[in-house]
This record gives C-alpha cells, structure tokens and sequence, in this order.
C-alpha cells in the first residue's frame, strides 16, 4: 500500500512534533545555548507546523470536493 499525500503529512508533522519537543527539552536542560537561538529554532519549527496544517486543511477540501462530484 503506497502513501497518501495525507500520510507523507501527517509523518512529516510528526517528525517535527519531535523536534520541537527535543528543543524544549533543551530549554529546560542546556544552559549553553542562548535563548535567542532557541527561541528562533522554536520559531522556524512553529511556522512550518503551521506551513504543514495548511497543507492538511487543503488536502482535506480536495479530498472533500472529490466526493462531492
């Protein structure tokens, strides 16, 4: 069974849920790396989150309008 473009999203997400959580865990352990740096990282990480729900909410429309037809 090949992968939907939903499933390359979904996986995709969850990988940077991973990451964002690594960097929080960061947050709290490592006192070398200064916070603007980690503020920018959760930043970058956010906004493509954000870039990634988009994508899901209009896969979901098409997805949607093709059983509508």
């Amino acid at each position: 069974m090949s992968e939907t473009p939903i499933d390359i999203v979904i996986s995709g997400l969850q990988t940077q849920i991973s990451e964002l959580k690594e960097i929080i865990s960061g947050l709290n352990n490592d006192q070398n790396t200064s916070s603007t740096a980690q503020t920018a990282q959760t930043a970058q990480i956010m906004k493509s989150l954000c870039s990634e729900r988009i994508l899901i909410n209009q896969g979901s429309n098409e997805f949607a309008q093709f059983f509508l037809l």
